[in-house]
């Protein structure tokens, strides 16, 4: 687990500064999307009693609240007691950790589907198309800008890439492959919603596991909210759960 949290702190580096970094936490933010919750963030390093742990909340919202952000996200990657005693009352979410620990060439693909790196503007344009197709009309000012940040990563890391799935043609999925020190990330895992459950997603991870292993990437994983049921999917195709990260996300208005 260890390399894997390492890994998660680098992806999270393509986007965001460490605007601290002591001996319980590091901090995250992103200047460029300061609304993204998962860009702005801290990391809590180990395990805290529940008075430490409960002052250092109290700490980390009232930077939030000084910052005048309406939200303040705290993840870690182990168990620990949550204080009952606070202002503020997060929503708790668990993310599985899950490893493919499986051959990815038994991985059964849609033959006529097409897995291609995105390296112009006009692929990118296709990559939000994806986006707005999966997310609520509430959501699309947001999807948007959310897009522009992440494509001028995609151009300019090379650690981390976008791909497309085409079917005859037409965009039918996207997901994101991020690669450090042999790990491979795969991630932002998206399918149009009437060509789910034809096949496509399970063709891109292939596609992409595949890909990693020409990167020399010897371990796979993924990150996804537990509450998803996507993970079934991942777990039938050979993913299997090895850890969990908790947020204790606060909303104040």
């Amino acid at each position: 687990m260890d390399k894997i949290i390492a890994c998660e702190l680098a992806y999270l580096k393509c986007f965001s500064r460490i605007f601290e970094n002591d001996a319980h936490i590091i901090r995250f933010r992103d200047e460029q999307l300061p609304d993204m919750y998962d860009h702005n963030v801290s990391i809590l390093k180990h395990q805290l009693n529940t008075f430490d742990f409960s002052k250092l909340i109290e700490k980390e919202i009232t930077i939030s609240l000084k910052e005048q952000r309406d939200f303040c996200n705290i993840k870690y990657y182990f168990a620990q007691e949550i204080p009952v005693m606070m202002k503020y009352h997060p929503e708790i979410i668990c993310y599985g950790i899950y490893k493919f620990q499986s051959n990815a060439s038994t991985l059964k693909t849609v033959e006529k589907a097409l897995i291609k790196q995105v390296t112009t503007k006009s692929m990118l344009d296709e990559v939000l198309e994806v986006d707005l197709a999966t997310e609520d009309e509430d959501s699309r000012d947001f999807c948007i800008r959310r897009w522009r940040r992440r494509g001028v990563v995609y151009m300019t890391n090379p650690n981390l890439s976008s791909f497309i799935c085409y079917y005859e043609g037409q965009a039918v999925g996207r997901c994101d492959l991020f690669m450090d020190h042999g790990i491979a990330k795969i991630e932002d895992f998206a399918v149009m919603p009437s060509e789910q459950r034809k096949g496509y997603g399970t063709t891109m991870i292939k596609s992409l596991i595949d890909y990693a292993i020409e990167y020399a990437c010897h371990t796979f994983y993924l990150v996804t909210d537990e509450s998803d049921t996507a993970k079934e999917m991942y777990k039938k195709i050979g993913f299997k759960k090895i850890g969990e990260c908790t947020s204790l996300f606060f909303k104040f208005h």
